[in-house]
């Protein structure tokens, strides 16, 4: 007996100084065990197959529905495109600029081109109707390509730049109380249109990148429009224009994504940068959306989740939908119902209503073009929840957010077939009403 534990101590010695590729090797996927690189019993971490729904992951790769949260393999989102159908609308445009108004609690539009002359209206959209709310007296003026960003923390709409009849502009406006006023600020960006710009909460500060003006540009602005710092970080993302930004309040970091290198032929590219305020840092992953320029992005502060829609990309129109989580981004199941292919659209995050809330563009269909002033507002469901407030619907049913706020007797929202909507289950416990596992 003492022979045989002293032979198992050798061999436990001689294992532990082995290290985890011995483990690798002994470890199979058809062991019933987790072991090796596996994240639950014989699936993920690269060499088994994916894992299923519940099981344990470090990362979506190691899940078969390509999405990991908190270390659990669950259901890709499933976006929810639907078109509206107000009385009236912005006349159809394009090269637009957009903001949600946190103080009205509207989506505003303002300017485009409508392929034949510049527009200087400004629009709202409350989630029924849209409102010309143009006001008198000065103005902006007809342009397209601006930034267009609300500052919280002096209540107003900041817009940079565009152009206009007279050429580029670096003017400086802000849209208060039913009023524009121009800004007179000592130092402001050089003259630009179709830069990307985002508001940082963390810094009270609006974030302009890039854009095109006598060339493509890649400086980055800091400021409130009354003025403006230009930032020497020592790296940065590639000079570009018709990128899209958007402020991620989880990460405290504005994020860059994609845009135009070139132009004449178009060079679009597909990478991620994040700014913290000093330093920007690629955090593009291996898998990501196809290059393009001239797509919409916006930010769901409810779902922690970003979502990118559209675009142009090699001399085609998109029409597919990715979130980014943080981490990864998931190309979005939406049923065959997203809006059809654009680029040059707007969109941003009704937090009133959780809703994205798409208008206009540009739609190509061979060489010819259609500029376009439809509405469409999205939001997702299917993705995990703890309470109503995680929900773009409000319904946290079943660990899911669900389209219904509540299911019925041998109905669940998690069912595998159909995640996010009350289905009928069997089994089911006739006496309780509720799914068996």
């Amino acid at each position: 007996m003492r022979a045989l534990v002293a032979r198992w101590a050798v061999a436990a010695a001689l294992l532990g100084a082995a290290g985890c590729d011995e483990f690798d090797i002994i470890a199979t996927c058809t062991d019933h065990v987790t072991n090796g690189k596996e994240t639950d019993v014989d699936c993920g971490g690269g060499d088994c197959p994916r894992c299923a729904l519940g099981q344990r992951c470090d990362q979506k790769i190691d899940c078969a529905a390509g999405t990991c949260v908190e270390h659990a393999c669950a259901p890709p989102p499933i976006g929810v495109w639907t078109k509206m159908s107000p009385s009236d609308a912005p006349s159809p445009r394009h090269v637009h600029s957009a903001t949600f108004d946190e103080g009205s609690k509207t989506t505003l539009v303002f300017g485009g081109n409508d392929g034949a002359s510049d527009i200087g209206e400004v629009w709202a959209w409350n989630g029924v109707t849209w409102t010309n709310i143009s006001p008198l007296g000065m103005s902006p003026g007809p342009r397209y390509g601006s930034a267009l960003v609300y500052d919280p923390l002096k209540s107003r709409v900041v817009l940079f730049g565009g152009t206009d009849m007279m050429g580029t502009e670096a003017d400086t406006w802000v849209l208060s109380n039913d009023l524009w006023n121009p800004l007179f600020p000592s130092f402001p960006p050089p003259a630009r249109r179709w830069s990307a710009a985002a508001y940082d909460t963390k810094r009270s500060t609006i974030v302009l990148f890039g854009g095109l003006g006598g060339g493509q540009l890649g400086d980055t602005w800091t400021g409130n429009g009354d003025e403006w710092t230009m930032n020497n970080p020592p790296k940065g993302p590639l000079a570009r224009s018709a990128a899209n930004m958007v402020y991620d309040p989880v990460k405290e970091q504005s994020l860059v994504f994609g845009g135009r290198i070139q132009e004449m032929p178009n060079v679009s590219r597909n990478d991620l940068w994040a700014w913290d305020g000093a330093t920007w840092t690629d955090v593009s992953p291996v898998i990501r959306p196809p290059e393009r320029f001239g797509a919409v992005m916006a930010h769901d502060s409810v779902r922690r989740r970003t979502v990118l829609y559209g675009g142009r990309s090699d001399g085609d129109d998109l029409a597919d939908t990715w979130e980014w989580d943080g981490s990864a981004w998931t190309l979005v199941f939406d049923g065959g119902n997203a809006p059809p292919a654009r680029s040059w659209s707007t969109m941003t995050y009704d937090s009133k209503r959780r809703r994205m809330v798409l208008f206009g563009g540009l739609r190509f269909s061979g060489a010819m073009g259609t500029i376009v002033n439809d509405t469409w507002e999205y939001y997702a469901i299917g993705n995990p929840c703890k309470g109503p407030e995680d929900c773009d619907t409000g319904h946290c049913i079943d660990g899911l957010c669900c389209e219904q706020d509540g299911c019925g007797t041998c109905e669940a929202c998690n069912l595998p077939g159909d995640p996010g909507h009350c289905s009928s289950c069997a089994p089911c416990d006739t006496a309780s009403g509720a799914c068996k596992p």
